[in-house]
């Protein structure tokens, strides 16, 4: 009975194991077409992508990223929206996304965590989005949207108000897709 159960356990592992090598694979594949977008090379238009987008706000009503760039000043209520969009998302299997804010010093600021399920439907995809509390992993929020391809948006926000007293220089925003670095982008945040 023993031996049933350890070789039980060493295929779990195994299996996970195997599970997350896809999963770097994934990492590896988005790697290489950011390289070959730098380069100019094209991308086939099948293939897995993210991108941030940084804005001053984003519209209620059409969703339009407003006051996008990379230069923010403070101002008396003022925030940066980090907007991480996938495309061509792997289907049928939750992903782990941490959004991770970094300080001009490179210390963390804080981060968000959520937990994304993409499947296909017969009249496109349904994606299920489950916010959790990045400290005990709690769930706070679930969000599910039907779109006509496999792409989702998650946002993170930085208050840049002067009450926050917040130093100016280069923060960072690092997306993480299952526990690895997917990308980064930064923004300078000035003072008014």
């Amino acid at each position: 009975m023993r031996l049933g159960i350890g070789l039980l356990c060493i295929l779990a592992f195994a299996m996970e194991l195997a599970l997350l090598g896809c999963e770097q694979d994934v990492v590896k594949q988005f790697q290489a077409n950011q390289s070959a977008l730098k380069q100019n090379e094209g991308l086939a238009t099948d293939q897995f992508t993210a991108s941030i987008t940084f804005c001053k706000r984003v519209g209620k009503k059409t969703g339009r990223y407003i006051g996008r760039g990379h230069d923010f000043t403070m101002a008396e209520k003022s925030y940066v929206h980090g907007m991480v969009d996938f495309t061509n998302v792997p289907c049928d299997r939750t992903q782990s996304i941490h959004l991770v804010w970094i300080k001009p010093d490179g210390r963390e600021l804080y981060r968000r965590y959520a937990e994304v399920l993409v499947t296909q439907t017969s009249d496109g995809y349904f994606t299920l989005t489950k916010w959790l509390d990045a400290e005990d992993l709690g769930y706070l929020k679930e969000v599910s949207h039907e779109t006509d391809e496999a792409r989702f948006t998650l946002s993170s926000r930085l208050n840049t108000s002067k009450v926050k007293e917040r130093e100016v220089g280069r923060y960072k925003l690092r997306v993480y897709w299952n526990r690895e670095l997917l990308l980064e982008d930064s923004f300078q945040l000035t003072e008014s």
